[in-house]
């Protein structure tokens, strides 16, 4: 391992008996990715690396997020190794565009297709990381982080994209949970900064292809909006010669395989178990991001033990990866671009407002140990305005989206339905962590009923129990929205950057344009 704590792409052959190619276990005298007559062209340039964030014993001051509120679990030892992990795609301009980009619809303002661009993915073990953090803090978040990266390497800060991945055995980046001291946001920092380096100098080419396959989700809620679930496990694999440089995972369950009860040993959980399944039985950097958070539960296979529900997720990955790699098909074109775009939403939530507005830097709670860390100065917080970020990228015929939050499914679903892509990807709590985001009137009007008493234990569905059988929970969902209408305006703003990047699309909803009015306009 070189010494500053990078991990560069392995590479090992998949040709091998009881041979392991994505995934998918290969008899001997199978196939191999070598006779593969859909093997994609090798259009692209792909790197992909991972570098170490594990804070040093005794972990003092590191306590877990997730579950409850203070330091209910100080971390005690590490039982999953805590990574920054990147991918970084760079297109070919000359190989234009697939068929189905037509250019912005009429009307439309965009540059049509981006040349030779590279799109930046990284992915941290954290609770979930702000855009920018109070000065309290420092000078954390994905905005430095993005900055730091494109210092590094070139590449626009707008075509870096940062997630923490949200599991709920990862260290409190949030601060509702305790948080963490200052030394561990810069080790994070400096690990994302270097694993993002590492994968874009390590590129080379590649083919680039694509599988999705069902892994169903079991929804914890019988009404709209939690009710839905998405279900579609999706991955991105890149190779070289028939071997393994990159796999890209993006599914949408919570990570929360170990659930609440675990305690003391950090953990990446599924996405980190994922990535890790994909190294050692295909070689190569894995990659794992979430997608539509909202409500979305791991589901099948919590009982029992740490250590069973571990071996029962890996198994389920490891199925999934199966089936995505069966029906992997390659990606057609090879263009890649990144339009960002900063917008502005007033903040309508009366508990984040005690956390963020001025004037209230410690939170409404007196000591202080329940607050959330965000920044309260321009532009991520103007008056009453929250700023944060969207982007959206293509790979191709391969459309992703960002959403600064934990977007419900009906989101991801509005998205697909107005941006014609042959595939189509979703990474939630990235560039920002602004709480769940619904679409539709109707299901804001539900979360509200349904949970707003959340830090008083719920009473009003006691009240409601006799009327309209709600749920048997107590759900956070509107305890932490920024506002009614953020979903909406995501959806809307990755329409338009779904159109300046060359995909047609469809559908805008009449209040778009109010909407969208201040994307992009900078804040006092």
């Amino acid at each position: 391992m070189p010494p500053d704590g990078t991990r560069a792409p392995t590479r090992r052959s998949v040709l091998r008996s009881s041979a392991i190619a994505g995934g998918l276990a290969l008899a001997p005298g199978s196939a191999t990715a070598a006779d593969d007559p859909e093997r994609p062209d090798e259009r692209f340039l792909v790197g992909a690396a991972k570098a170490s964030m594990n804070p040093e014993p005794p972990f003092e001051d590191v306590c877990l997020g997730g579950y409850g509120a203070f330091c209910a679990r100080p971390m005690e030892s590490v039982r999953n190794d805590l990574f920054a992990r990147a991918l970084a795609v760079t297109g070919d301009a000359a190989g234009g565009p697939p068929a189905n980009a037509r250019g912005p619809p009429a009307g439309r303002p965009g540059r049509g297709p981006p040349e030779a661009e590279t799109l930046i993915v990284v992915t941290a073990t954290a609770a979930g990381l702000f855009a920018a953090y109070k000065e309290a803090v420092g000078p954390y978040g994905c905005q430095p982080i993005r900055e730091g990266i494109a210092a590094e390497t070139g590449v626009p800060a707008g075509n870096v994209l940062v997630q923490g991945d949200h599991s709920h055995a990862a260290p409190d980046t949030i601060g509702i949970w305790g948080g963490v001291p200052a030394s561990f946001f810069e080790r994070l920092h400096d690990a994302a900064v270097k694993a993002a380096t590492a994968a874009f100098r390590s590129r080379e080419a590649c083919g680039l292809s694509v599988g999705t396959t069902e892994a169903p989700i079991e929804s914890l809620y019988r009404e709209p909006p939690g009710s839905a679930t998405d279900d579609e496990f999706r991955v991105l694999f890149a190779e070289r010669d028939g071997e393994r440089v990159a796999t890209f995972v993006n599914y949408s369950p919570h990570p929360t395989v170990l659930g609440g009860q675990h305690s003391g040993g950090a953990s990446g959980d599924w996405p980190a178990w994922a990535a890790d399944r994909v190294e050692t039985r295909a070689g190569g950097t894995g990659v794992a991001a979430v997608g539509a958070l909202g409500a979305q539960d791991w589901g099948r296979g919590k009982a029992g033990s740490s250590d069973r529900r571990e071996a029962n997720a890996r198994a389920r990955l490891d199925r999934a990866l199966d089936g995505a790699y069966a029906a992997r098909r390659p990606i057609e074109g090879s263009v890649v671009g990144v339009e960002s775009t900063f917008v502005r939403e007033q903040l309508a939530q009366p508990v984040l407002a005690g956390n963020l507005l001025p004037g209230a830097p410690g939170g409404p709670f007196a000591d202080g140990e329940l607050s959330i860390d965000r920044s309260i100065t321009p532009p991520w917080l103007t008056g009453d305005t929250v700023g944060t970020v969207v982007s959206a990228a293509r790979v191709g015929d391969l459309f992703v989206g960002t959403a600064p939050g934990e977007p419900f499914p009906e989101v991801f679903d509005a998205v697909r339905e107005r941006v014609d892509a042959r595939e189509h990807m979703l990474l939630g709590v990235t560039n920002d962590f602004l709480g769940y985001m619904t679409v539709d009137p109707e299901t804001y009007a539900q979360v509200t009923r349904q949970g707003a008493g959340f830090l008083a234990g719920c009473p009003e569905e006691t009240l409601l129990e006799a009327v309209d059988n709600p749920d048997p929970a107590c759900p956070d969902h509107w305890t932490l929205m920024v506002s009614p209408t953020i979903g909406r305006h995501v959806v809307c703003s990755l329409r338009d950057g779904a159109a300046s990047l060359g995909f047609d699309t469809d559908g805008e909803w009449p209040d778009c344009p109010v909407l969208t009015a201040s994307d992009d306009v900078a804040a006092d």
